[in-house]
């Protein structure tokens, strides 16, 4: 979509809202969620990349696959997630 934002913009937007409590889109949020969104909006926390998604994996059976990048010889699921992982669309490595 050309008009999507990214979780930084979202982040800083609603960061906005906080600030202006008297606001009609004012939303309430504890010191807990305000401080995530401020590590969202400001880089600090990013998407992860799950096995399934990640070129390194490659599906088995019964719905677990292996990491080759990796390589320990333990089964991965599909959910799960490392530092290594890599999209199977491109060359960028997860943060």
């Amino acid at each position: 979509m050309p008009n999507e934002m990214n979780p930084q913009e979202v982040a800083k937007g609603m960061l906005e809202r906080i600030d202006r409590p008297y606001s009609a889109h004012a939303i309430a949020l504890d010191e807990t969620e305000i401080g995530l969104l401020r590590r969202i909006a400001n880089g600090e926390l990013v998407k992860v990349i799950r096995c399934d998604h990640c070129g390194h994996y490659e599906e088995l059976w019964g719905g677990n696959g292996y990491c080759h990048r990796i390589g320990n010889g333990y089964l991965s699921n599909p959910d799960d997630y490392c530092n290594h992982a890599r999209r199977k669309d491109d060359n960028h490595e997860a943060n």
